[in-house]
Formats: C-alpha cells, structure tokens, sequence
C-alpha cells in the first residue's frame, strides 16, 4: 500500500500489524501517526513503543499478547532490522493468530528489505512521493497564503531531493520570509541544495563544460566536512547510473526499479548522460575506483587526491 492510501484504508479497517518501510522518514513517521489517531487517539495509555535492540523476541510476543484495560492498544516496535531472525520468526508466527485487542507497528530502518513480512502484514510503501503528488501537497501547504509558480515549486522538490520533511522545513522557512510570491531566487537563496542535488548540479555543469560553477560545487561539496567524506562515493554512484542509462535498452520504468530511483529521475539522467560517451563515463567511474582504493589503503590522502580528480575532469572538458 502507498502511503497516500492509508487514511482512506484506515477508515474501512485497522489491520492487526503494519509494517513500515521506506527511505522518507517523515513520511514514515506520518504514516505511524495516522494508525495511532485511528485506533488510540489521543489515549497514550494504549501505547507501547519498545527498540527492537533492547528486547527479545520473546519479550515482545509477550506484550503484544497481553491484554489491554481500554479498548485497543498500540504496539510501536522501532529500529526494526533484519540482523535478529528470531524476531523475524516470531512475527510470522504471531501474525497466524494475532491479539485482536493489539495492534502492532513494525518501523524499519534504512529501507531494509523484509519482502519475507510483507505477505503477513499490510505494508506501507514509505518511499519519496512522485513529483505531481509533492507539488500538490506544497500547494496545499501554502493554501493560497503565497503565490508560487511551478518552475519554482519543482526547483524547490529538486533541492531538497524530493523528501516532504525537507520540503516542509524548507517551505515554512520560504513562506516567513518571502514577499506575496515565492520566487526562484528565493528557493536559491534560502533553501540548503540536497547533496545528492548537488553531485547532480556538478555533472550537469561538467558535461556542459562550465568549468567555473563545477568548479564551485565541488568546493562546496569538499569543504563541507559533514558531507565530504562521502562526495566521491557520490560522485561514483552517481555516474555509474548515468553509463547504466547510456547502454540500457529497458524503459525508464525499468531501469527506475532496478535502480530504485523513480521514473522522472530517470528521464534527468538520460538528457544528462547526451553530454557524455560511454567511454567517458567509464574513465571517470574508474577514476573514482582508483581513488578511493588508494585513500583506502592510506597511499594517498583523500582531500588531495579528489582535488587532483577535479583537475584532471577540468581539464579534459
């Protein structure tokens, strides 16, 4: 089930175990709270949230079985991973014959797989919404407060890489300081670029060969010292999807769940991948294969070498 299909779900019925799962944490988390608005309200009384490191399986069975004094309760189990197959186990076995009076809601972490869950829960599909569904949910948010276009409302998804919590956090920041219409220039005054947004910004620029605003990313991105350790992992990801896209013959649907991007992605990266060969590509995945060996293994020093790794590209175009 999508995300956006579980308030009208929830109207009809409440299952006995949700399992949460997705790369947008806030939409995770809204989709957790809107099962516990439907079963317990405002009644904290009936909730339960236990961390999955802290309790064993047993313990948890024995909590989802137990019976609560005011209607239906909520069970919370957080930090859910696959490392412990016990608990994987454990809740195959008790989705058999579930507490009626109980309601479980497994939060998994870092978009772990758990395809073996999800024939015995009812899965919430928590990835980042398509592009339409982000423009109309900022439109809703503005409510007419602001105007806004929708070059600018897309050049807002594209900064914050598409994730409602950052488009949130960014659009209330616009909305306070903005005049009657947000504007471009604002997006690009105010809002924090998304790193990823931002290795995207760097090839796009390389490939078009302005030299000078990749040159300014990349510094950015490299001077930054919270992100800069993974901007060559980044930047090596980011091309090995452009050659994936340079030689696949599948559709953009295709290659967008292989890739587990969405479509609209897909279609940015085959207009950007036009600015380079194949074999271009590949030189510089290898390049970055190369470095990141050497850093690795302490022949090199990282900042130096992904400086010299910009030089080279640099000088290439």
């Amino acid at each position: 089930m999508k995300f956006q299909e579980l308030k009208q779900s929830l109207k009809l019925s409440v299952s006995p175990i949700y399992l949460i799962n997705g790369e947008d944490e806030f939409l995770k988390t809204s989709a957790k709270n809107l099962i516990l608005n439907a079963v317990i309200g405002d009644n904290s009384i009936n909730l339960v949230t236990l961390n999955m490191e802290d309790i064993d399986s047993k313990k948890l069975i024995d909590t989802l079985n137990t019976f609560s004094f005011f209607g239906k309760k909520v069970v919370i189990l957080n930090e859910c991973d696959k490392k412990d197959i016990k608990f994987i186990n454990a809740i195959k076995d008790y989705a058999k014959q579930p507490n009626n009076e109980c309601v479980l809601v497994i939060m998994c972490i870092l978009n772990t797989n758990f395809d073996s869950l999800k024939d015995c829960t009812t899965f919430i599909d928590c990835n980042r919404l398509d592009n339409v569904l982000l423009a109309k949910w900022i439109v809703h948010k503005i409510n007419g407060k602001k105007q806004i276009s929708n070059q600018t409302i897309y050049k807002l998804i594209d900064y914050t890489n598409g994730y409602l919590g950052r488009i949130d956090l960014e659009l209330n920041k616009l909305m306070g300081y903005s005049n009657e219409t947000i504007l471009d220039e604002d997006v690009e005054k105010l809002v924090v670029k998304d790193i990823e947004y931002s290795i995207f910004e760097l090839a796009e620029s390389l490939g078009r060969k302005n030299k000078t605003k990749a040159l300014n990313i990349f510094n950015d991105l490299i001077n930054d010292k919270k992100q800069s350790s993974s901007v060559l992992q980044l930047i090596a990801n980011h091309f090995r999807r452009l050659f994936y896209v340079s030689v696949s013959k599948d559709t953009n649907e295709q290659i967008g769940e292989y890739l587990g991007i969405k479509p609209y992605a897909v279609k940015k990266l085959k207009e950007q991948q036009l600015n380079f060969s194949p074999k271009k590509l590949m030189e510089i995945i290898r390049e970055c294969e190369e470095i990141d060996v050497a850093s690795k293994t302490g022949k090199v020093n990282y900042y130096s070498s992904m400086n010299l790794f910009m030089t080279k590209l640099l000088s290439k175009m």
